[in-house]
């Protein structure tokens, strides 16, 4: 019995993601965009994009967020980013699998139709969905 217990202990301790919780794109997608709204923009960045690893390993993640602040600092920008996040609210996204995840990501990807093209956000390992710059 203490073997079997051993065993279960040892599993649950080894697989933490598979117990962590899974938010859906849609829910993603409303929580980019009131951090946008609300011009978090060091959350947005530290949260939600997915390859913050790359200005961790060069030390420059600070100065990605302000740059992206900087970026959405222009009232005209931000109104547009927002818009494009508005008419994206209602729609269903076609999740599939991502053939290429960055470091932080799974396997799944989201395409919400956009026009002629597509937003993609991309389930990262936390559990949290983000987006590509």
């Amino acid at each position: 019995m203490k073997i079997l217990s051993l065993i279960l202990l040892a599993m649950f301790i080894g697989a933490p993601q598979c117990f962590a919780e899974e938010e859906t794109p849609e829910a993603g997608l409303k929580e980019i965009l009131k951090l946008y709204k609300e011009k978090k923009f060091e959350t947005l960045i530290k949260e939600r994009y997915t390859e913050i690893y790359k200005a961790e390993e060069a030390g420059q993640i600070d100065k990605l967020v302000q740059q992206f602040s900087k970026r959405f600092s222009n009232e005209k920008k931000l109104n547009q980013i927002i818009a494009v996040f508005e008419s994206l609210k209602n729609v269903k996204p076609d999740v599939s699998v991502n053939p290429m995840p960055r470091k932080t990501e799974t396997d799944k990807m989201a395409n919400f139709p956009l026009g002629k093209g597509k937003f993609t956000l991309y389930l990262q390992k936390n559990g949290k969905w983000g987006f590509h710059m």
